[in-house]
């Protein structure tokens, strides 16, 4: 097998479903020329039958679609032939190469959008994490992987008027950091799709699980909520003044700096090297690391 199509297949086996742009920053060819030699190498592979792709629509109506990358059978049957443990199922099927219309189509569109967002998040920390070799990931599980835990998630939870099914995060990052020890970060992606009432009540969601299943599930206390606000400043504002008036109706101030809020792109490395979190009720940018 090509070097070259190795690096892609081991990609896309560690975070399922990437973009040529995601692929590209995870292989670490060319910056100047990589967009169009990894877009050359994906054709190829998908010509040998060893991945293949759906098309994510644009936002925007007069936006191109996007193709998003999986491995096929094949592609892991090739990993397994050179001793890399590859498992998964087809995450959608051949025929939606072509872009849709419809109720349908939107829908799909709004879940895949938000799952390359937090894979961002996990791009950039494993980017991170590979100039810090001293840091350790005890665990890393994308939206995908959480997804297919079905025996921990969702989470359930007694909460009046919560939604059936209970908490489940857009991802986890165990930390083992020299300095200052462990991290669990919980991450929320938010898309500004939330009315204040549904995100104080998933505020007060993920408040009753940091008191009672997350030891349980973890088996220990640690736990800090990651929420990236995707649409700017003013969208991160509010969230953080959303989650303040939650903790104070509920007397639970003490729990603000269990949430971290920032308006800075899942895939830019700021945030894990820069003061850029901001904690509920406290004006000041926070590290992510810090003691």
């Amino acid at each position: 097998m090509k070097q070259a199509y190795e690096r892609i297949l081991r990609a896309l086996n560690q975070f399922h479903v990437l973009t040529i742009k995601q692929t590209a920053k995870l292989t670490g060819f060319n910056p100047e020329t990589s967009y169009t030699t990894v877009s050359t190498l994906m054709t190829e592979l998908f010509k040998h039958g060893l991945v293949d792709y759906g098309m994510l629509p644009h936002e925007k109506a007069r936006g191109g679609a996007t193709k998003l990358y999986i491995l096929t059978p094949s592609g892991r049957d090739a990993l397994r032939g050179i001793g890399i443990v590859s498992e998964g199922r087809q995450l959608f099927k051949p025929e939606q190469r072509a872009s849709t219309s419809g109720e349908q189509a939107k829908k799909l569109g709004e879940y895949w959008r938000h799952v390359m967002l937090s894979t961002d998040f996990f791009i950039t920390a494993h980017l991170w994490q590979a100039q810090q070799p001293e840091v350790v990931y005890r665990r890393m599980l994308t939206e995908l992987d959480i997804y297919r835990d079905k025996a921990h998630y969702p989470v359930p939870l007694e909460l009046p008027n919560f939604r059936p099914g209970g908490v489940i995060p857009d991802g986890l990052l165990e930390v083992v950091h020299p300095v200052y020890q462990g991290f669990r970060f919980w991450l929320e992606v938010e898309r500004d799709q939330y009315h204040e009432s549904d995100f104080r009540l998933k505020i007060r969601a993920l408040v009753a699980f940091a008191e009672g299943p997350n030891l349980s599930l973890y088996g220990t206390r640690t736990l800090t909520i990651l929420i990236v606000a995707t649409k700017g400043e003013e969208h991160c504002k509010k969230l953080l003044r959303w989650i303040a008036m939650e903790l104070q109706e509920l007397g639970k101030q003490n729990y603000a700096p269990l949430f971290r809020v920032t308006a800075v792109p899942p895939d830019a490395l700021q945030l894990f090297t820069q003061a850029v979190w901001y904690i509920p009720m406290d004006t000041a940018p926070h590290a992510l690391f810090s003691g």
